[in-house]
Protein backbone atom coordinates (compact mmCIF):
# COMPACT_ATOMS: atom_id res chain seq x y z
CA UNK A 1 0.00 0.00 0.00
CA UNK A 2 1.69 3.27 -0.78
CA UNK A 3 0.52 7.23 -0.19
CA UNK A 4 -2.86 6.94 -2.56
CA UNK A 5 -3.66 4.21 -1.16
CA UNK A 6 -3.33 5.26 2.46
CA UNK A 7 -5.26 8.68 1.29
CA UNK A 8 -8.16 6.29 0.05
CA UNK A 9 -7.91 4.25 3.13
CA UNK A 10 -8.24 7.24 5.82
CA UNK A 11 -11.07 8.77 3.38
CA UNK A 12 -12.92 5.47 3.27
CA UNK A 13 -12.73 5.00 7.06
CA UNK A 14 -13.55 8.43 7.93
CA UNK A 15 -17.01 8.21 6.01
CA UNK A 16 -17.76 4.60 7.15
CA UNK A 17 -17.15 6.10 10.77
CA UNK A 18 -19.32 9.67 10.29
CA UNK A 19 -22.26 7.38 8.85
CA UNK A 20 -22.08 4.39 11.71
CA UNK A 21 -21.34 7.09 14.87
CA UNK A 22 -23.05 10.23 13.94
CA UNK A 23 -25.93 9.34 11.93
CA UNK A 24 -29.50 7.85 13.36
CA UNK A 25 -30.00 4.53 12.50
CA UNK A 26 -33.30 2.21 12.28
CA UNK A 27 -33.84 -0.48 15.26
CA UNK A 28 -36.42 -2.87 14.75
CA UNK A 29 -38.15 -4.12 18.00
CA UNK A 30 -39.77 -6.90 19.07
CA UNK A 31 -43.53 -6.42 18.56
CA UNK A 32 -45.43 -6.80 15.67
CA UNK A 33 -48.13 -4.18 14.11
CA UNK A 34 -50.47 -4.35 11.18
CA UNK A 35 -49.91 -1.27 8.21
CA UNK A 36 -52.69 0.13 6.46
CA UNK A 37 -53.57 -3.17 4.19
CA UNK A 38 -53.38 -5.12 7.43
CA UNK A 39 -50.35 -6.95 6.86
CA UNK A 40 -48.46 -7.53 9.99
CA UNK A 41 -45.11 -5.81 10.38
CA UNK A 42 -42.19 -5.67 12.81
CA UNK A 43 -42.49 -2.11 14.55
CA UNK A 44 -39.21 -0.15 13.56
CA UNK A 45 -38.08 2.94 15.30
CA UNK A 46 -35.61 5.58 14.41
CA UNK A 47 -33.07 5.75 17.26
CA UNK A 48 -30.82 8.58 17.83
CA UNK A 49 -26.90 8.12 16.54
CA UNK A 50 -24.27 6.37 19.01
CA UNK A 51 -22.67 9.61 19.65
CA UNK A 52 -25.94 11.36 20.89
CA UNK A 53 -26.69 8.62 23.44
CA UNK A 54 -23.61 8.26 24.95
CA UNK A 55 -21.64 11.37 24.42
CA UNK A 56 -24.50 14.08 24.48
CA UNK A 57 -27.24 12.21 26.66
CA UNK A 58 -30.21 12.76 24.29
CA UNK A 59 -33.16 11.60 25.73
CA UNK A 60 -35.47 8.56 23.59
CA UNK A 61 -38.52 10.00 23.13
CA UNK A 62 -39.91 6.12 23.24
CA UNK A 63 -42.76 5.11 25.14
CA UNK A 64 -41.42 1.91 26.78
CA UNK A 65 -37.96 1.71 28.18
CA UNK A 66 -37.01 -1.67 26.79
CA UNK A 67 -37.26 0.31 23.52
CA UNK A 68 -34.89 2.65 24.85
CA UNK A 69 -32.92 0.10 25.96
CA UNK A 70 -32.81 -1.71 22.46
CA UNK A 71 -31.71 1.54 20.96
CA UNK A 72 -28.67 1.69 23.22
CA UNK A 73 -27.84 -1.56 22.14
CA UNK A 74 -27.94 -0.98 19.00
CA UNK A 75 -26.17 1.91 19.55
CA UNK A 76 -23.28 0.57 21.50
CA UNK A 77 -22.73 -1.83 18.57
CA UNK A 78 -22.87 0.28 15.84
CA UNK A 79 -19.93 3.06 18.08
CA UNK A 80 -17.82 -0.75 18.81
CA UNK A 81 -17.62 -1.61 14.62
CA UNK A 82 -17.13 2.41 14.24
CA UNK A 83 -14.41 2.43 16.68
CA UNK A 84 -12.77 -1.13 14.60
CA UNK A 85 -12.78 0.95 11.56
CA UNK A 86 -11.45 3.88 12.79
CA UNK A 87 -8.49 2.02 13.62
CA UNK A 88 -7.96 -0.06 10.87
CA UNK A 89 -8.20 2.74 8.34
CA UNK A 90 -5.96 4.59 10.64
CA UNK A 91 -3.33 2.09 10.63
CA UNK A 92 -3.66 1.56 6.91
CA UNK A 93 -4.00 4.83 5.73
CA UNK A 94 -0.90 6.01 8.10
CA UNK A 95 1.29 2.97 6.73
CA UNK A 96 0.23 3.97 3.24
CA UNK A 97 1.52 8.00 3.62
CA UNK A 98 4.49 7.04 5.33
CA UNK A 99 5.85 4.28 2.87
CA UNK A 100 5.53 7.44 0.25
CA UNK A 101 4.89 7.05 -3.44
CA UNK A 102 4.76 4.23 -5.52
CA UNK A 103 8.52 3.24 -6.53
CA UNK A 104 9.35 3.42 -10.44
CA UNK A 105 9.40 -0.04 -12.15
CA UNK A 106 12.63 -1.83 -12.61
CA UNK A 107 13.15 -1.83 -16.45
CA UNK A 108 13.72 -5.01 -17.97
CA UNK A 109 16.29 -6.22 -19.91
CA UNK A 110 15.58 -6.48 -23.64
CA UNK A 111 14.76 -9.96 -25.19
CA UNK A 112 17.16 -9.49 -28.04
CA UNK A 113 20.14 -8.81 -25.29
CA UNK A 114 18.90 -12.23 -23.53
CA UNK A 115 19.28 -13.85 -27.23
CA UNK A 116 22.60 -12.73 -27.75
CA UNK A 117 23.63 -13.75 -24.68
CA UNK A 118 22.48 -17.50 -25.13
CA UNK A 119 24.46 -17.27 -29.05
CA UNK A 120 27.83 -17.07 -26.76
Amino acid sequence: MYRRSGFVALTLGALLVYILVFTPFNQELNRWTKNEAGNRVKVVVVCDSPWSIFVADAEQDLRFRSDAETCERGARFQATIGVVFALASLVLGVRGIIRGPRPEPRRLTPLRDLFDMWDR
